[in-house]
């Protein structure tokens, strides 16, 4: 319920706000499915932010919008705000080796998510690179291009 929230809060109009709530629970799905088999939730927390990426890039091209009304929203609520908590909580208190290890947490965690962003990004970019170099060199054309010819 949080990303519809933000994304409420954002204005996103309500025939995308749908999509948003529903790769909302499906991420956290992801989320807590890939924390439960892989050995560090980092992992996690990489790859299910590669999928949201990967899916608010397909979604915004379907949609003809910018990948950022998907992607922010659904990707805020996975922002270690506790994380942080705990580490200044820790730093106040007086606890060092406590606050170290909650450091070291946050920070593995928010370059989970901008390594998974950017690997995302990278994937998006190589797919389309491919596309272009194989409809160019290997004759693929869309069925626009199919009916231009025809004519």
């Amino acid at each position: 319920m949080g990303a519809t929230g933000f994304a409420l809060f954002f204005g996103i109009n309500r025939r995308k706000l749908w999509i948003v709530t529903v790769a909302s629970a499906v991420s956290w799905y992801i989320y807590l499915l890939l924390c439960n088999i892989l050995p560090h939730f980092t992992y996690a927390m990489f790859l299910t932010t590669v999928v949201i990426v990967l899916f608010s890039t397909l979604a915004a091209k379907k949609l003809q919008c910018p990948v950022t009304i998907f992607s922010t929203p659904i990707l805020i609520q996975f922002i270690p705000g506790a994380a942080l908590y705990y580490t200044m909580y820790a730093l106040i208190r007086g606890n060092p080796h406590q606050s170290a290890a909650n450091g070291k947490s946050l920070i593995g965690q928010v370059a989970a998510m901008s390594i998974g962003i950017i690997a995302a990004e990278t994937i998006t970019k190589l797919a389309r690179i491919l596309y272009r170099t194989a409809k160019q060199y290997l004759g693929i054309f869309s069925e626009r291009a199919k009916q231009f010819a025809d004519k």
